[in-house]
């Protein structure tokens, strides 16, 4: 019981009235997790919020206009050198970092195609789609639904399983939906939604290029 109600209360409304809009926000949600923990359960609160931490990066990324499009000009620099762009369908101009190497190799002797891409297929381990409702957002978030939609494929799949050599910490990235799987990185193709699984000593020596983030995954989104 309070002591005496009238001053405690008064004591309680002056704090909280020095509070920020930001602050009162922090209390309000602390004492709301106090009494859920409390009615719940640690266990169950605790399944609840990986759950939700689950699903907050698929929330954070919008579907692409489905009429995106680009096309892949020639540019000179100031100091002559003769590189290419991408112009997008949304109105952006973007260098293709390594379109020096088109149709050849970099010095890491990594291919590039005629267009100013880097060309990783010859390491490819396994490619993914993103969903349609996914295609713009942070790349982070696109590597976790990535390795999402690589599990929905091997999972019940024994035979398709057994072709990949993977280690324990690796399967555990990708039963746990990580966006890094230890010694890959997914990269983003320039063909929209197409994400690949390459080795990442393989994917650096590809640096630097112009991934597919760059293009289809930050288009310029119109507000309805």
């Amino acid at each position: 019981f309070l002591r005496n109600p009238l001053a405690e209360t008064r004591t309680w409304w002056d704090q909280w009235s020095r509070l920020t809009p930001e602050q009162r926000l922090q209390a309000a949600a602390s004492t709301f997790l106090s009494v859920v923990f409390h009615r719940l359960g640690i266990g169950t609160v605790k399944k609840g919020l990986q759950f939700a931490r689950k699903s907050m990066h698929r929330s954070r990324l919008k579907p692409g206009n489905p009429d995106f499009n680009y096309e892949v000009v020639e540019g000179t620099l100031r100091n002559g050198e003769v590189v290419k762009y991408a112009v997008t369908s949304d109105g952006r101009r973007i260098k293709l970092l390594g379109s020096q190497y088109a149709g050849s190799v970099n010095k890491n002797g990594i291919p590039f195609d005629k267009n100013g891409f880097v060309d990783f297929s010859e390491w490819v381990i396994a490619e993914v789609r993103l969903p349609d409702n996914m295609i713009v957002g942070r790349s982070w978030d696109q590597a976790r639904v990535a390795t999402e939609e690589f599990y929905k494929q091997l999972k019940g799949n024994e035979e398709l399983m057994k072709k990949f050599n993977f280690d324990e910490l690796q399967w555990k990235a990708i039963k746990s939906g990580k966006g890094k799987i230890p010694g890959y990185t997914w990269h983003h193709h320039q063909d929209t939604g197409r994400m690949q699984l390459v080795p990442t000593s393989i994917h650096k020596k590809g640096l630097p290029h112009t991934g597919g983030h760059a293009l289809w995954g930050s288009q310029k989104l119109t507000k309805e």
